[in-house]
């Protein structure tokens, strides 16, 4: 298709899009094929998205999906691409050349998706899958649907690239012999490229046979039309083969071929191969390591620069491998025609070398600034930085710090990082060891202000003058980098330890205690783990600590109450009893034994053991060292009285408190009114929680609030629904913005419904549907309101939200029902629907049969999800609360983090709802652990947080 041709159907495209997008009669599949062929990938995924909506399993939508993926890729969106891909399958279609086809074409661009993502194993699957599947036509028929692409090649082409990512290179080898077998086939870019790709791979394998494969692979390839880039790099390829089968005068005859013709940048990498070689097998090669840049001087005659220059970079790797006899003579041989700045370097590193050769290091110092001084009489080099610091630095070595401050002065404002942090160093090294600590450490500052430092040899010296000085805090924030470069022996990292813990600096702690020995820094380590709520870990190295009888014996029953409490976290709640009694007993006057008492009944609480909770908590009663904890003690006590039936003990435990007119009192009451709940006693917990819901205290606003709402919940909860609807009313004209706002709204207008007040009803649900906040409740409000609209008559604002509902939550509304009340509504009320008691007990039959069943975890789910709802609606909290958790477990399974949350947080409501506060917060440390920043595990604390 020409360019003119494209541009026409793209403007065609672009200009009529709005006449027929909304046409139902035109053929969408056609559309999408002419946006495809016209390039215009937008349109393709437009069209192929019209397509699904209406079709999911059929040939037209697997169509659709693999055209939609395409173009997804080709417009760089190749998450999206992925997804589409995925999604979608051939589903029962016969077997002809479009299904092969497009099944190929599937797997190819998955391919390529996984592929830009680096996801190379998946890619490389992919591919293999879509050239296998192609290669049905052949079977199927001579000719291709709809496409001239040969998936087979390209997925070849690009199965060999993942190999060759994941470095399994024997694996990659195959795949580039048959592109290079079928070059016709490729591009001849992809062409040259695999063919480098392939010689690369027949010697990284490092195998004999494959070596010789690359020989004949370049040798055959030696005639074909290459760039000097393709082919230069293939017979230095060729020569690395020859080493790897131990020809290495091959080898070196095959680098000096590259020497003699090929550009420079080659030239100079075979030279230094070429050098590698001959050094490394001279008696083979039968020619001197110099002879190489001997043959390479002609080449380069005409740049004699380029020629030193190569001398000089032989020079400096050969010092890096500390080669410095082999260096000295290079950079002898670099003089020939060095420049002004090849000899500075030269000299830079002749200093170096004279220097590190000397036994004796302060003559090798003194001989070092000689040379640089010697150098640094010339123009050029009397400004050059790197010599002026060397200077210094080797002035320093010899303690010459007068001229080391001298040298290092003129470096200051150099504009290469390294050479001014340097400067700055030796600089204030030489203030520090002359006794001019504050001007070293204002040295160091001054340079701070531009420039954040990390080089530890900096950080100790300001830290030391810091500390010199006296200013012991700044100095310590230093050594928390000092610390983290190891730079303390084990006493100073336990001290640092320390520090560390005492400035909640806890990953620190734990890595500074990881490199000193002994006990104590097992229990420091252990120490920061409890304090990160890391239990386990902290369990452990208490554990281990207490075990090895060591430890230091103040740090014992510090250690004995810390274990028990991590494993009390961790729910190991028998062993945590346990492990505490046993701190008891041997501490009864430690500073912990009431936190002991009050963890070790929280602990049986939740283990069953009734009487050894009862018990802890009327000890940490009587223990408690300040009202405050005394209160607490009070309310844990009455709290495990209740859950164990004992509720008149709870309430006389309670009772003398609950006429006081503070926080406490005002808990002590709102406690005893949940009991009276319990105990069945509604009428007087009524009461109490009528005198809560009217404090106007400030300091009681929020247990004002959790009383009036509780009221209402109760009533509601009762089936007094005019009444519930009254208190639920109650709590949203005091309290518009709180905690509970719309979920006293939502139930306000259930409340209503189910007193018969449709229309007062419906009002309030729209406060709900109306608003633009987030909202569990919001899907509940406008299902109900299609009810309520289509009860009182109102078809069309029935309709309107059924809509809605669809365009808002999608296949949530449909698997609702929400479509088929959409059809419904359009027939006016026509046809049958199914009550919501015939609904509970199709979703009780229903999932009894599925939830055993794994692989049906999301329909288990969607009932459990609407029974435990159901459940809720009628009153039956605990019922509501056990199949919440079903729910829970059944969303986890399904992968629907959101609906576990969700159902989480129904559980949570439900238990506090029933009463059961233990249930309640055992359900809700579990949601907290699981979702601690969801929307829901919020919700659920401000119902159970404060248990």
């Amino acid at each position: 298709m020409n360019r003119r041709f494209k541009f026409s159907v793209i403007f065609l495209i672009l200009t009529f899009v709005s006449e027929f997008v909304f046409s139902e009669n035109k053929n969408l599949s056609a559309l999408m094929k002419d946006s495809y062929k016209a390039g215009f990938y937008p349109g393709v995924v437009r069209y192929a998205e019209e397509i699904l909506r209406h079709e999911k399993d059929s040939l037209s939508a697997f169509r659709a999906a693999v055209y939609e993926g395409e173009s997804l890729f080709k417009m760089g969106r190749t998450e999206d691409s992925i997804a589409i891909l995925q999604k979608y399958q051939m589903k029962g279609e016969s077997i002809n050349p479009e299904t092969i086809q497009l099944n190929s074409a599937k797997f190819y661009w998955l391919g390529r998706g996984y592929f830009v993502q680096r996801q190379f194993s998946s890619a490389q699957k992919c591919f293999f899958s879509s050239a296998a599947i192609f290669r049905e036509l052949e079977k199927a028929s001579s000719k291709t649907a709809e496409s001239s692409l040969d998936y087979f090649a390209l997925s070849m082409l690009h199965g060999g690239k993942s190999y060759i990512e994941l470095k399994d290179y024997k694996n990659a080898i195959p795949l580039y012999e048959y592109v290079i077998s079928n070059g016709g086939k490729y591009f001849i870019e992809d062409y040259k490229d695999s063919a480098i790709a392939l010689a690369q791979s027949y010697n990284f394998t490092a195998d004999s046979k494959n070596a010789q494969k690359c020989v004949k692979l370049v040798a055959s390839l030696e005639n074909a039309k290459f760039d000097d880039e393709t082919k230069f790099s293939l017979l230095i390829l060729k020569g690395e083969a020859y080493e790897i089968l131990g020809s290495y005068k091959a080898a070196y005859d095959e680098y000096c071929r590259v020497i003699k013709n090929a550009p420079a940048a080659l030239a100079a990498s075979a030279m230094q191969k070429a050098y590698a070689v001959s050094t490394a097998h001279r008696d083979q090669v039968g020619s001197e390591a110099g002879e190489v840049l001997s043959r390479a001087e002609y080449r380069l005659a005409e740049f004699p620069d380029l020629l030193s220059e190569f001398w000089t970079r032989l020079a400096v790797d050969a010092f890096n491998a500390k080669n410095y006899k082999k260096s000295l003579e290079y950079f002898k041989d670099a003089q020939k025609n060095a420049s002004s700045s090849q000899k500075e370097i030269a000299a830079v590193y002749r200093a170096e070398i004279a220097y590190i050769t000397n036994e004796d290091k302060n003559a090798g110092a003194k001989a070092a600034v000689a040379i640089l001084a010697e150098a640094a009489l010339s123009k050029s080099a009397s400004k050059n930085e790197t010599i002026l610091l060397s200077i210094a630095r080797f002035n320093g070595y010899i303690k010459n710090w007068k001229d080391c401050e001298s040298y290092a002065s003129k470096c200051l404002k150099s504009s290469n990082p390294e050479i001014e942090k340097n400067a700055v160093y030796w600089l204030a090294l030489a203030k520090y060891e002359t006794g001019e600590v504050a001007k070293a450490s204002a040295v160091i500052e001054n340079y701070k202000k531009d420039n954040k430092i990390e080089d530890k040899s900096l950080l100790n010296l300001y830290a030391k003058a810091l500390a010199k000085q006296g200013k012991y805090h700044d100095a310590d924030l230093i050594f928390y980098s000092l610390g983290q470069k190891n730079q303390l022996d084990n006493d100073g990292r336990l001290d640092y330890s320390r520090t560390l813990l005492i400035a909640g600096h806890y990953v620190s702690t734990k890595q500074q205690a990881s490199k000193a020995k002994g006990d104590e820094a097992v229990y420091l380590s252990a120490l920061a783990s409890f304090n990160q709520h890391n239990w386990r870990e902290a369990q452990a190295s208490f554990a281990k600590v207490l075990s090895s009888k060591t430890l230091d014996k103040d740090y014992v029953a510090y250690a004995q109450f810390y274990h028990g409490y991590a494993l009390y976290q961790l729910g190991e709640y028998e062993k945590s009893v346990s492990s505490l009694n046993h701190f008891i007993e041997e501490n009864p006057t430690h500073t912990f034994i009431w936190s002991a008492y009050m963890t070790v009944a929280r602990a049986a609480a939740f283990s069953k053991n009734e009487g050894q909770a009862v018990s802890a908590s009327q000890k940490a009663i009587k223990t408690a060292k300040n009202e405050k904890d005394k209160q607490e003690s009070i309310i844990l006590a009455a709290g495990i009285l209740s859950d164990g039936k004992k509720f008149d003990e709870a309430l006389s435990l309670l009772s003398p408190h609950i006429s006081k007119k503070t926080e406490f009192g005002w808990e002590c009451k709102y406690r005893s009114a949940e009991i009276l709940v319990q105990k069945g006693s509604a009428a007087q917990a009524d009461r109490y929680f009528e005198e809560l819901a009217s404090l106007t205290e400030k300091e009681a606003n929020l247990i004002a609030e959790e009383s009036a709402y509780r009221r209402a919940e109760i009533a509601y909860s009762a089936g007094d629904y005019s009444n519930s609807a009254r208190l639920f009313e109650f709590y949203s004209k005091n309290w518009a913005d709180g905690r509970f706002a719309y979920a006293a709204i939502y139930f306000s207008a259930d409340s209503l419904a189910k007193s018969g007040n449709d229309v007062k009803a419906i009002l309030r649900y729209q406060q709900i549907t109306d608003s633009k906040a987030e909202t569990s409740y919001r899907y509940g409000s406008e299902k109900n309101l299609i009810e309520l609209y289509q009860k009182t008559g109102d078809y069309v604002s029935a309709l309107e939200m059924a809509n809605r509902m669809i365009d808002e939550y999608g296949s949530q509304a449909l698997n609702d029902g929400i479509g088929k009340k959409v059809s419904e509504l359009k027939k006016l009320g026509a046809g049958s629907a199914v009550s919501i008691e015939d609904k509970v007990k199709l979703a009780e039959k229903s999932l009894a049969k599925t939830r055993n069943d794994p692989s049906k975890s999301e329909e288990s789910m969607k009932n459990a999800i609407f029974l435990a709802d159901a459940y809720r609606l009628k009153g039956e909290n605990k019922k509501s609360a056990e199949t919440y958790l079903e729910a829970a477990k059944f969303s986890r399974q399904a992968g629907n983090d959101e609906n576990a949350a969700r159902s989480f947080y129904g559980a949570v409501e439900s238990f506090d709802a029933a009463g059961l506060y233990a249930d309640e917060k055992a359900t809700f440390k579990e949601m907290k652990k699981l979702y601690p920043q969801n929307k829901y595990t919020l919700d659920a604390e401000k119902i159970a947080g404060g248990l």
